[in-house]
């Protein structure tokens, strides 16, 4: 697999489960689904899934940042050599072994440099982006997998039900 695929996977596949996990803690505790917990809880769910992915994958997006900009900006003391007629010996080669190059040269703290910036980034994106997919599976009346909401909810305040849509009443 290329680093960026490598990297997307568990990404994603953690950011999603910490927010999924954290949505339904806060529907229990707020006694509801979790689609309808409060706007607040929404967007600190989804910033605690970027914060949590970004810490956990970070490594893999180093070691792609790396490989791609190998040979177009310096990689490091000695890590890129000219060669004869210019050519350039590369010395990130694979993933695996990328990531032993940076542990044996920078150590554990290597695979973490430039991690802050990402907090700051990151935290902030999936945020918006957790959010916004919330109120849009709310717009479309889009159903959580496995039932979970047996209520279709809906955005605008005032709008029947569907039990009180034009039901016989019996005086």
């Amino acid at each position: 697999l290329n680093p960026t695929l490598l990297g997307i996977l568990p990404y994603a596949g953690i950011a999603f489960l910490t927010r999924d996990t954290l949505n339904s803690v806060a529907a229990k505790h707020y006694n509801t689904s979790a689609l309808q917990t409060p706007l607040a809880t929404k967007m600190a769910s989804g910033a605690i899934a970027g914060l949590v992915a970004q810490s956990t994958t970070y490594p893999l997006d180093l070691v792609r940042r790396r490989m791609q900009t190998e040979g177009f900006v310096e990689t490091g003391k000695n890590a890129v050599v000219g060669g004869p007629k210019g050519q350039t010996n590369l010395v990130y080669t694979s993933i695996w072994g990328t990531l032993k190059l940076i542990y044996q040269l920078e150590g554990t703290r290597g695979l973490f440099k430039g991690l802050s910036m990402n907090w700051i980034k990151g935290p902030v994106a999936f945020m918006i982006s957790f959010t916004a997919f919330d109120y849009l599976k709310l717009y479309f009346n889009i159903q959580q997998p496995g039932g979970a909401d047996h209520t279709k909810p809906r955005l605008t305040q005032g709008a029947p039900s569907h039990s009180a849509q034009h039901s016989p009443v019996n005086t």
